[in-house]
Parts: structure tokens; C-alpha cells; sequence
């Protein structure tokens, strides 16, 4: 748990090879934390729940951006999607959504931290006269480096 936590702010969760982003409800859960409203894929849409759920027990911190739209603004925002919106890892995913929702440009800035790092990797390998499956290798690990570089940021 965050120490705290603003109604319709984001935060972030750290999954380890990933961040999940997630909007601060009004709600209460039956876990004692405030809900959650975030896109996953595993429900397939947007939907609010308990914090301990959402967040699976993982680190969680709030996103330090501040956005141009009011706390009310923002979770109605977040609420009119609630079993709308289906899950897209390229083109809506939980940090397209969240960054939506509270007004921000919409973007993932992991999805594009993977993209160029595929490509970087890709290129390497390639430009080294590597074999497929070693360029495989490379582009997957240059992927990880590209969103872990966007990770810090």
C-alpha cells in the first residue's frame, strides 16, 4: 500500500518485466484499501476492484505526473469505459488507459521503450551478420533493456 493514496490519481505497480497503471477510486474495497479502476488483460476490460486484487500484491507507488483534469473528472472518465473498452497491448493497455482517464497524453511509454529496443536489437544483430535465432536473442534483450529504460523514467 502506498502511504498516501489521492482519489483519481494513478499509480503504478511494479510486475517486474512491466508496470501496471491504475486510477484511485472514491470507493472503499472489503480489503480496506481504495478500489481500483485499470484496464487489464486479464479481465479483457476496464473494471474497479479491490485494491488487493488490482495490484496483486506487488509494489505500488503513486505516478508523480500531475494532470490537467480534476479527481472528479478523472474517475468519471475512468468509469464511463467500465466494460467498454477491450484490452489492447499495443493500442490500449493499462498506461494508454490511466494516462486517457486523468487527461495526459495518451501513449505507452513501454510499449514504445520495447519497440525501439527490438528494433536497436534487431538491427545489431543483424548488422553483426547474426544468425536468426541469435538475432531473436538479441531483439528480446534489447526489448527488456528499452522498457526498463522507460521503467526509470
Amino acid at each position: 500500500m502506498i502511504s498516501l493514496p489521492k482519489t483519481g490519481h494513478i499509480v503504478v505497480s511494479d510486475f517486474g518485466f512491466y508496470n501496471h497503471y491504475s486510477i484511485i477510486s472514491d470507493r472503499m474495497g472489503n480489503d480496506g484499501q481504495p478500489m481500483l479502476i485499470s484496464l487489464t488483460k486479464r479481465n479483457g476490460t476496464v473494471k474497479e476492484e479491490n485494491w488487493t486484487t488490482a495490484t496483486q500484491g506487488r509494489p505500488t507507488k503513486l505516478f508523480n505526473t500531475n494532470g490537467p483534469l480534476s479527481p472528479s473528472e478523472t474517475l468519471q472518465r475512468a468509469r464511463s469505459q467500465i466494460g467498454k473498452v477491450n484490452y489492447s497491448l499495443f493500442s490500449c493497455n493499462c498506461e494508454h488507459f490511466a494516462r486517457w482517464a486523468y487527461g495526459l497524453p495518451v501513449e505507452s511509454k513501454q510499449i514504445i521503450g520495447g519497440v525501439v529496443g527490438a528494433g536497436l536489437g534487431y538491427a545489431v544483430a543483424r548488422s553483426l551478420g547474426a544468425k536468426p535465432v541469435a538475432s531473436c536473442v538479441a531483439v528480446f534483450i534489447l526489448s527488456a533493456i528499452g522498457i526498463a529504460m522507460v521503467k526509470e523514467t
